[in-house]
């Protein structure tokens, strides 16, 4: 009955995290375009340098959220026998764990995002 729910909470949530990583990409891709855009205009040469690092930032995001959404593609549920009982309780960790890189990743995304709004705001609008 447990293993079960653990494949239904996995299923469901393999869904969730498809699509949160999907939009975070989309996301990344508007933040790349605000700065770019930004560069187009007159800026200093602090600011220059901060985008630079900024840019290097999203680029690296980009590949992380597609790192974790081939993970997630790929992830399944192992076969629930008696025999593989503790290849089931491995598999739902790996899935734990997995989630929680993405609460992570997603944490820090948000402090780069709060990063490019207060140098937009500081040195272009």
């Amino acid at each position: 009955m447990i293993t079960f729910c653990n494949n239904t909470y996995i299923n469901v949530a393999k869904r969730h995290w498809l699509a949160t990583l999907d939009n975070l990409r989309q996301e990344n891709a508007m933040l790349q375009n605000r700065l770019a855009q930004a560069l187009k205009s007159q800026v200093g040469n602090l600011f220059l340098q901060q985008a630079e690092e900024l840019q290097q930032q999203l680029i690296q995001y980009d590949q992380l959220w597609s790192l974790l959404k081939q993970e997630m593609k790929s992830f399944s549920p192992v076969v629930e026998t008696e025999s593989r009982k503790i290849k089931r309780h491995v598999g739902t960790y790996d899935f734990y764990i997995l989630e929680r890189d993405i609460h992570l990743a997603r944490r820090t995304f948000a402090t780069t995002r709060a990063d490019l709004d207060m140098q937009l705001i500081d040195n272009v609008y």
